[in-house]
């Protein structure tokens, strides 16, 4: 399980493991990064991040919309 992270340059990023004070580098990328934040804005949140992020009240895309 990841314990923290620190950038490395900017694409890459390290996250550190709890265990044995290892980590693991990754490189970052741009575009995957830039279409997984256009999927996030462009749904709902499900049940079960309105309760881990305590979203209340867990409102549909289309009521946030309609505002």
């Amino acid at each position: 399980m990841p314990s923290d992270a620190a950038w490395l340059g900017d694409d890459r990023l390290a996250v550190f493991l709890a265990e044995g004070g290892k980590y693991v580098e990754v490189t970052l990328s741009v575009e995957d990064l830039v279409a997984d934040a256009r999927t996030r804005l462009t749904r709902s949140f499900t049940t079960a991040e309105c309760s881990t992020y305590k979203i209340e009240p867990c409102l549909t895309l289309e009521e946030i919309k309609d505002g």
